[in-house]
């Protein structure tokens, strides 16, 4: 044995206390490890990028119109399927204590649509009129201030406020009488509407606070889960609607409303700073009243009529992103880089547990027609039926959960119960053979009692989820349009109904007792019987609704045992 040799060994006993631990070794069979790299701990991460985003949505401006002071309906226009591609930057600056401001900006152009305009007038019939080949541009941004609340190796769950704008122009071209009224229908001596004219032009803007619950997940050293909620409880709406066919400008605003916007995103990181993603996000603004100011060319002709408006946008995006430093701590990286982690994760998911989530849902509804066309004294045409029918309802809930978790190897099972306060309202066309009437929709409360099961590794817990639900929601008619003079006058139930749900998650510890999660949940309500008593003609039997709705939900859990 060299010096060198008995040198090395008498260190490593003296050190280890490991007798005997090297013997009769040379130094060739001494292979040196560098050590893992220390990294200093990041004050600062920056992320900045661009994305493209395909999107579709609609817009009822005015949905609807009414006449005072009877609050008779006279008019709806829904703009459907106004397919747009934008282009957009987006950048988050984070603090290693735990603050975050973020922001994005976009533009985009508006190819593809088509807008109903519905007319409930006195002297004629129901009438829907198509206007198509719909054009325009989207424009939007936001900006919000947080902080991360619950942070752990790979992982945080914070909070913000902020503010956000979107703005939209629609131009639409052409017109079809759908129905049987004289307006834009030759067959009723209307002139033909070449299909390049622009007879209606939107411009729409909304602004709304925004509040919410944002979260990002590690899920592999490279895959980055990424979601958000937010919820809108202060909008305003400014817009302007241009009759170029009778030379009528209408100016429109309300400054009661509500809305939500969902976002989640899964991003693969191709080198430690560039990443690649797609994503999908759901936006919507539902505004509870306002008004519309007529202004004809003649300016006697001026007058203010009460209304209601709202808009939605949802699809999907691809993005890609540049990061400089890191503040959240990797369970996949040495423990150089960070700042001691809080605990050593077990991955035990079994125990008892309570949290609380922000969302959002969206449904539809059929209300079932049993009247068909009708021709109604004082009417040139008769009315058509099979228009509208439906409500698609939007808007934000928040509530609670409490639930029991049991775990066998990789498998958790348990059961789940929660309960949340909801806006989720729409309102549509219904019985077009009467005339046309209003229907609405408004779910108040949300219920789901269910069986979960997954898979988990390292934090990540992916499961599905079914059971019963429940809800408490308001339906309202008004079916006073003034067609032919008659009025059925407006009726409002408040009802529960009962259904199943199906769903899944994702679920990630960031210690042995903090968790952040991700849901989307289906439930359906089947059929609802609904008797409006006070509702001439509509009233004299019950009127069945079919019911459902989408949730998606942000939330926090925490295990108490």
């Amino acid at each position: 044995m060299s010096i060198r040799t008995f040198f090395l060994c008498t260190v490593a006993t003296a050190a280890f206390g490991v007798s005997g631990a090297i013997s009769s070794v040379g130094a060739a069979d001494l292979p040196v490890k560098a050590p893992p790299p220390v990294v200093p701990v990041s004050m600062w991460e920056v992320e900045v990028g661009s994305r493209v985003w395909f999107s579709s949505g609609s817009i009822g401006a005015p949905n609807p119109l009414l006449n005072v002071p009877n609050n008779v309906v006279v008019s709806r226009l829904l703009y459907k399927n106004e397919t747009a591609i934008s282009g957009e930057v987006f950048g988050r600056l984070d603090h290693s204590s735990g603050v975050f401001v973020k922001a994005n900006a976009g533009l985009g152009r508006i190819d593809g649509g088509e807008m109903y305009d519905e007319d409930f007038p006195g002297g004629g019939a129901y009438s829907n009129t198509l206007q198509n080949n719909n054009t325009g541009h989207i424009y939007y941004g936001s900006g919000d201030i947080g902080y991360d609340i619950l942070t752990g190796p790979g992982g945080k769950v914070g909070v913000f406020i902020g503010y956000g704008y979107y703005g939209q122009h629609v131009d639409t071209f052409g017109c079809t009488q759908l129905a049987a009224a004289d307006g834009c229908n030759p067959a009723q001596g209307s002139p033909p509407v070449p299909p390049t004219f622009n007879g209606v032009s939107e411009d729409d803007a909304f602004g709304a606070v925004r509040l919410g619950l944002s979260s990002q997940f590690h899920l592999t050293d490279r895959i980055k889960f990424t979601a958000e909620a937010a919820w809108l409880p202060a909008v305003r709406f400014w817009g302007q609607d241009n009759h170029n066919t009778v030379g009528l400008i209408i100016n429109e605003a309300s400054g009661s409303g509500d809305g939500v916007q969902l976002e989640a995103i899964l991003s693969y990181a191709v080198t430690d700073a560039l990443e690649v993603g797609v994503g999908g996000r759901y936006w919507t603004w539902n505004m509870r009243g306002g008004i519309s100011q007529f202004n004809f060319d003649n300016p006697a002709r001026q007058f203010t009529e009460p209304s209601s408006f709202n808009s939605e946008r949802y699809g999907v995006f691809a993005q890609v992103s540049y990061h400089w430093g890191s503040v959240t701590p990797d369970a996949a990286r040495p423990a150089g880089y960070f700042k001691a982690p809080p605990e050593v994760w077990s991955p035990n998911w079994s125990g008892v547990y309570v949290g609380g989530f922000l969302g959002g849902g969206v449904g539809d509804d059929r209300w079932s027609d049993r009247f068909g066309t009708n021709s109604i004294p004082g009417l040139i045409f008769d009315n058509i039926a099979g228009f509208g029918d439906s409500t698609h309802a939007s808007g934000p809930l928040g509530g609670a959960e409490i639930g029991i978790n049991g775990q066998s190897g990789m498998v958790v099972y348990g059961l789940e119960a929660d309960a949340s306060f909801a806006d989720i309202r729409g309102q549509n066309t219904c019985f077009s053979g009467l005339g046309g009437v209003n229907c609405m929709r408004d779910v108040k409360e949300l219920a789901t009692f269910t069986g979960r099961a997954g898979v988990t590794w390292d934090r990540t817990l992916l499961y599905v989820k079914g059971g019963g639900a429940w809800s408490d929601t308001n339906y309202s008619i008004n079916a006073n349009t003034g067609v032919g003079g008659v009025t059925l006058g407006v009726g409002s139930v408040t009802a529960s109904a009962v259904g199943w749900t199906l769903g899944g998650g994702l679920e990630y510890a960031l210690n042995s007792k903090w968790s952040g999660k991700v849901e989307y949940d289906y439930i359906d309500f089947g059929g609802k019987g609904l008797t409006f008593g006070t509702v001439a003609v509509i009233g004299a039997a019950p009127v069945s609704v079919q019911q459902n709705v989408n949730v998606m939900k942000v939330g926090i859990d925490y295990k108490l045992n």
